[in-house]
């Protein structure tokens, strides 16, 4: 009704007068603080894009996919599934044959099937084709991979300078004046002998030393032994025994391979590239054999920050 309406027109008046009160200025520089903190936001996305690229590259070629059809428009996707670990197939349709040739072009992806059909004076083109995954190693995980080297150098480093020290305190230390026991003290000192001889007998074997390469870190005993089981399943047991240890904190850290030197858990880990996680580390251990008692030494213990960039699968 007519009052209606002359409410609607004063309301409008209303909302004219406030508009026209706004401060153009003040809106632009919003306007233009909104798009510097939008840029910049988008900038970080890109360099950590750039970082992370192939962390997982099921993920990151879809991505790649679905970005180039945006930019294309008028593709739609219908499947998609993979074709080995190195390129995966694209079912899908499109409103013109050129957007298909150019999508392929542009993801150096190769055309296998391209059917024309119409549907209610509609002309559609259902496609397939094969794109290449992008299988790059981030960035990051170099860098982390780096930083660990160098800490596992400065651990040893620091190591045998202090095995050096021990050696030359114990050279300078004066001779002790040999003195003829009496004989109770050799009665005393047979005993504590046989005491002594007793005692190793009753530990077993010396200490051995080596490393291992850690690919798991759990808290539950159930959790690394299933995690053991699958890297049994994929890795020689005779050249690389894959065990569960239990750790300090009470972690179990599935260990593969047992090496004698830092040096030969290096190479072992490096020509394990690929099928170990990008995550594994090394750890120190010193067991004794007859007892399987171990004590674990970690040059150094990764700390949760350093194993936050391995959660990646390649």
């Amino acid at each position: 009704n007519a009052s209606a309406i002359n409410e609607r027109r004063s309301e409008l008046r209303t909302l004219e007068r406030e508009v026209e009160q706004v401060d153009q200025k003040a809106l632009q520089r919003r306007i233009d603080s909104l798009q510097a903190a939008a840029a910049q936001y988008a900038e970080g996305n890109e360099v950590m894009g750039r970082l992370l690229q192939g962390s997982n590259k099921w993920s990151d070629g879809l991505a790649t996919v679905t970005g180039r059809m945006n930019d294309i428009q008028g593709l739609s996707i219908d499947q998609w599934s993979s074709e080995g670990e190195t390129e995966v197939t694209v079912t899908g349709r499109s409103t013109t044959r050129s957007k298909v040739v150019g999508l392929a072009q542009q993801l150096e992806g190769e055309i296998l099937e391209l059917t024309f059909t119409e549907t209610r004076d509609v002309s559609l083109y259902d496609f397939q084709l094969t794109v290449p995954l992008d299988t790059t190693k981030p960035a990051a995980i170099d860098y982390w991979r780096e930083q660990q080297e160098q800490r596992l150098a400065a651990a040893n480093d620091t190591a045998q300078s202090a095995a050096a020290e021990t050696t030359a305190t114990l050279e300078e230390a004066p001779p002790k004046a040999e003195v003829e026991p009496s004989a109770s003290d050799t009665s005393v000192t047979a005993a504590s002998v046989a005491s002594t001889t007793e005692d190793s007998n009753a530990e077993g074997e010396p200490t051995v030393s080596g490393w291992t390469v850690v690919v798991a870190s759990l808290a539950k005993s159930a959790a690394a032994e299933e995690v053991a089981q699958s890297f049994r399943d994929r890795l020689d047991s005779d050249e690389h025994p894959v065990r569960v240890r239990s750790a300090q904190n009470g972690r179990h850290r599935v260990g593969v391979g047992q090496f004698s030197s830092l040096e030969a858990a290096r190479s072992a880990l490096r020509d394990m590239n690929g099928v170990l996680p990008d995550e594994a580390w090394l750890l120190r251990i010193s067991e004794r054999n007859s007892q399987g008692s171990t004590a674990e030494t970690t040059f150094p213990d990764p700390s949760p920050s350093a194993r936050s960039l391995s959660g990646r699968s390649f």
